[in-house]
């Protein structure tokens, strides 16, 4: 029946089958796949960390600009967002990906301003919440005439 020759227990062709997709049993105890144990469904803590450093951003009144940069989510991470803090000069917009990680600052300045030092703070839920993960980062942005 096999091309190795070699004669098979019916529980190990049930298993070659069962592999296949071939077969399927009407009864079973248990479930497939298996439901994990507490001892096996431990989750990876959720780290989320931003580069070193306080990035300097320069914008000009009148001409479009973009700024980005982002936030690294290790672990059991959901719901990242990210946030920025005081409220940027007029014209400049602070937007967030879809997955929450990669921020980017645009738009046309209306106002000058001198520099400032923002904080981008990112937020996330960890495994299936409600315990909380953050992080900041601070950057710096001016806008000059």
């Amino acid at each position: 029946m096999f091309s190795s020759g070699k004669v098979l227990s019916l529980n190990s062709m049930a298993f070659t089958l069962l592999a296949l997709g071939v077969l399927t049993f009407a009864a079973c105890s248990g479930s497939y796949p298996p439901t994990p144990t507490a001892a096996q469904s431990v989750q990876t803590p959720c780290t989320l960390t931003y580069a070193a450093g306080t990035p300097s951003y320069v914008f000009a009144v009148g001409q479009f600009g973009s700024a980005q940069g982002g936030v690294l989510a290790d672990g059991d991470c959901y719901g990242v967002g990210q946030s920025i803090n005081p409220p940027l000069p007029g014209g400049l917009q602070f937007s967030v990906d879809r997955g929450g990680r990669r921020w980017q600052i645009s738009g046309t300045p209306t106002e000058t301003a001198d520099t400032t030092r923002y904080t981008i703070q990112a937020k996330a839920t960890i495994g299936s919440g409600p315990a909380t993960q953050d992080t900041s980062r601070s950057i710096e942005l001016r806008v000059e005439p």
